[in-house]
């Protein structure tokens, strides 16, 4: 017997990524994304919070820097909202990485709430 899961699913296009970046600019100080998120679930999403982070490496956790946070105010079933990041830093982001957390205050009860996470590698 297969499961079925009810409620939305809130994910990155292309998951676990971002869809463009993020690249930094020649100092490495500016760094530029795009981030799409999307409701694959078969319930409407409510409002929830996006939240950038500066990390050393791809895990996401308390040695990493908040860098900057979006409100979504709810996403339909199918739909996906475009964030277009920009960070700056005191000093060069390069090889470092960007991590997005959807969803990042477990505001929306998912169907899965373990694909929350996009992660890219500043160049």
């Amino acid at each position: 017997m297969t499961k079925l899961s009810i409620g939305p699913d809130l994910v990155s296009d292309p998951e676990g990524g971002f869809a463009n970046g993020p690249v930094s600019n020649p100092t490495g100080r500016r760094v530029t994304a795009l981030l799409k998120v999307m409701n694959q679930g078969n319930v409407d999403a409510g409002a929830f919070k996006v939240k950038i982070f500066l990390s050393n490496d791809s895990t996401l956790d308390g040695e990493d820097t908040l860098k900057k946070t979006f409100k979504v105010k709810g996403l339909p079933i199918g739909a996906t909202k475009s964030l277009r990041i920009k960070v700056t830093h005191s000093a060069s982001m390069r090889d470092k990485y960007l991590i997005g957390s959807i969803d990042a205050d477990d505001e929306v009860a998912e169907s899965n709430e373990n694909n929350n996470l996009a992660v890219g590698w500043i160049q």
